[in-house]
């Protein structure tokens, strides 16, 4: 990791999740999963894995699994938006739903 700092490797943001893991864990658990975040970077290039750990802050995950999470979710192809139902689908004639009984139980409840 000290290698990591001397070549420029070491963004600011993997000493808020080393701070973070730690707080949670322990300093053992924390060097280790920041070495496995590091480790990362082989695979996914510094620039994802910092938008990763970002990520990871941000949505309170301070895990080095919850970084490799988020990496992995987006190295997976997106799915297309579905644009036509499938043909065994399109046979079913079902009106379109509706929230009236829906509203109507918040009715109900406002009026208690």
């Amino acid at each position: 990791m000290r290698q990591q700092r001397e070549q420029g490797g070491w963004p600011e943001c993997f000493d808020e999740l080393w701070k973070a893991i730690e707080a949670k864990v322990g300093h053992t658990e924390a060097a280790r999963q920041m070495v496995d975040v590091v480790m990362l970077c082989r695979e996914h290039g510094l620039e994802a894995v910092e938008l990763a750990v970002r990520g990871a802050l941000a949505a309170g995950a301070h895990d080095g699994r919850a970084v490799k999470l988020l990496l992995e979710r987006r190295a997976r192809p997106q799915s297309e938006a579905l644009s036509e139902l499938p043909e065994r689908l399109q046979q079913h004639d079902r009106p379109a739903p509706t929230l009236f009984d829906y509203d109507e139980l918040i009715e109900r409840e406002a009026q208690r």
